[in-house]
């Protein structure tokens, strides 16, 4: 099977399996096998892939054919320009919450403390510590595999980050690790807490592309009935662990930036801001603790 033999194939086969992004996909997927860049196919269409690099193309093709994601696929994941590890048992980090992340940077400083509440992959704190310096940050997820997928994420990036297992709050330790308080005296309070929760609504679930629903954990998915249950739950307790003036920030659904900020106002939050993706569509929703 030649370069362009295998583009044709997997272009074909992906088309019918019903796949939108059928040529990026199987351009992706040969340039991993390949090694090769996909501008670079056409310098190469004549070149015969090995017997083993065939193989692993068919099976990957096979398996995007299903509806498994690249990132599942290949095990990793850009955000915020570093690479994370993913798995099937956490979500997969996407790019609508790099406007979470960019925003928490524009409001931060050095030497930040950051509580980040159902953190997945990490990939939130662990951007924003690489980012700005002298900061640390704590993660807690309620899965277990979350909590282990991230704390190798934050040692194979070099990320001062710890992660704790356990239902939101509760998961956090009764004083701050040595190294993680501000101003010396280990209380459990901090900088900025923020979120990407659960916040699809748990009769929208059956309705996503099969790449989610079928291959992510509805754990990471389901925000209740009316897919806010998390940011109930978060806010409402949220000032306990926020120093004054702390900032609480979420990332959202596109429908749901009213209903938030309402959520934080009627539990003592000022200054409530709301901040639009790339899309244009509502996606982080921020607000101070004083």
């Amino acid at each position: 099977m030649t370069i362009k033999e295998a583009l044709d194939f997997g272009k074909e086969k992906l088309k019918n399996a019903g796949i939108d992004d059928f040529e990026y996909d199987t351009k992706e997927i040969l340039a991993k096998v390949t090694g090769l860049k996909p501008m670079d196919f056409f310098l190469h269409y004549s070149d015969e892939l090995s017997e083993e690099d065939e193989k692993l193309f068919y099976s990957l093709i096979d398996k995007r054919s299903e509806r498994i994601p690249l990132q599942l696929l290949f095990g990793t994941q850009e955000f915020m320009g570093y690479s994370f590890g993913v798995s099937k048992n956490v979500l997969i980090p996407r790019i609508d919450t790099e406007t979470l992340c960019e925003e928490a940077e524009k409001l931060s400083h050095d030497n930040m403390r950051f509580l980040d509440i159902c953190t997945g992959t990490g990939c939130i704190p662990i951007a924003l510590v690489k980012r700005i310096k002298g900061s640390n940050a704590i993660g807690i997820d309620i899965s277990d595999d979350a909590i282990a997928l991230s704390r190798k994420n934050a040692a194979d990036l070099g990320a001062d980050c710890l992660f704790y297992q356990g239902d939101l709050y509760d998961a956090l330790p009764s004083e701050l690790p040595e190294g993680f308080s501000a101003d010396g005296n280990r209380e459990v309070k901090f900088d900025m807490i923020i979120s990407n929760p659960p916040y699809i609504k748990s009769s929208e679930i059956e309705n996503l592309m099969p790449e989610v629903k079928d291959h992510e954990p509805h754990l990471a998915l389901d925000g209740g009935d009316d897919g806010l249950i998390f940011y109930r739950r978060i806010t409402k307790d949220a000032g306990t662990y926020l120093k004054n003036r702390g900032i609480l920030m979420f990332e959202i659904g596109y429908d749901e930036g009213q209903a938030v900020r309402d959520i934080m106002k009627e539990n003592g939050f000022k200054e409530i801001f709301l901040k639009k993706d790339l899309a244009g569509n509502d996606r982080v929703v921020g607000g101070y603790f004083y």
